[in-house]
């Protein structure tokens, strides 16, 4: 029966599969091309060499520590310049007598103590 069922498989397109026809117990096998084994061999062939390349590192480690090194000091150069940048933005340093002198304009000469 499977063997009659497997060769009946490539019927021809007027004859109906029972129901879903890619789901299911009795559903169409799907036929593989050659176009399908071609990009199923090229994306296996792409993986392997990722793992390749990835199985080896790119610098020693040596270079990996001056790299580091290198890194660390740009970025602290970076954070100074943002530093630098935020104190430049701040305001003036003014005294309490600066703040309240607005207060001052109906003071006269006899007020002050």
């Amino acid at each position: 029966m499977w063997l009659t069922r497997l060769l009946l498989a490539h019927r021809p397109l007027g004859r109906k599969v029972p129901g879903l026809q890619w789901t299911g117990k009795h559903r169409r096998p799907r036929i593989i091309t050659k176009f399908m084994m071609r990009n199923l061999q090229k994306r296996l062939e792409r993986e392997a060499e990722n793992d390749r390349l990835l199985s080896r590192p790119f610098l020693t480690h040596a270079e990996q520590v001056e790299d580091h090194k290198l890194s660390s000091a740009r970025e602290q150069v970076e954070i100074d310049k943002i530093k630098e940048a935020r104190i430049h933005t701040l305001p003036e340093h003014k005294t309490m007598d600066t703040h309240f002198d607005h207060l001052n304009v109906t003071r006269r000469w006899g007020d002050q103590q």
